[in-house]
C-alpha cells in the first residue's frame, strides 16, 4: 500500500488545471492577435488606395512617385487584346490632361497575402479629360506590392 502525504494530489490537478487555463488563453490571445494584425494590414492597403486617389485628384506627383510601381500598367477587361497603358503614359495622362473633380469609394474589398494585396473597388469620380467633362462609377482590381516599407501598386484592371 501506498503512502502520500496529505494534500499533495489536489495541489498537482489545481497546478495542471492553472497550467491548462493559461496554455489555453495564450493560444487565444494569439489567435486573436493574428486576426488583428490582417485587419491592420487591410486597412492600411485600403487607406493607400484611397491616398492614391486623392493624390490623383490633386496632382500630387510626389505621392503618386511613391504609391505607383515603375512597372505599374493600366488596362481594361474590354481591351485585353490591347496594349496596356505605361506607367509615363498614365503619369503624363494625371499629371497634364486629367483634372479630377470628385471621386469617392462606393464599395471596396481588400485581401492580402504576404506582401501581395488584391484591391476590388467601386468608385465615382469626375472631371475632365483634355476639357472633356467626364462622370462615371467604374469598378477596377488594384495590385499591390509591399515594397520597402510601404504600398506600390503595379497593376490596375479596369472591369467596367
Amino acid at each position: 500500500m501506498e503512502i502520500r502525504k496529505p494534500g499533495i494530489l489536489p495541489y498537482k490537478k489545481l497546478f495542471m488545471t492553472r497550467l491548462t487555463i493559461a496554455l489555453f488563453l495564450i493560444l487565444f490571445i494569439a489567435a486573436c492577435g493574428g486576426s488583428k494584425t490582417q485587419k491592420s494590414v487591410n486597412d492600411d492597403l485600403g487607406k493607400v488606395e484611397n491616398d492614391w486617389m486623392y493624390a490623383m485628384m490633386n496632382q500630387d506627383k510626389a505621392l503618386l512617385d511613391e504609391i505607383v510601381a515603375p512597372e505599374f500598367t493600366v488596362t481594361g477587361m474590354k481591351f485585353l487584346d490591347s496594349a496596356a497603358v505605361t506607367r509615363g503614359m498614365w503619369m503624363q495622362n494625371v499629371m497634364q490632361d486629367m483634372k479630377i473633380d470628385s471621386v469617392h469609394f462606393i464599395k471596396t474589398k481588400v485581401s492580402t497575402i504576404d506582401d501581395i494585396g488584391i484591391v476590388r473597388a467601386q468608385f465615382y469620380w469626375s472631371g475632365t479629360y483634355d476639357e472633356d467633362r467626364f462622370s462615371d462609377t467604374t469598378s477596377f482590381v488594384d495590385t499591390w506590392i509591399k515594397r520597402d516599407g510601404g504600398w506600390r501598386v503595379v497593376s490596375r484592371i479596369v472591369t467596367e
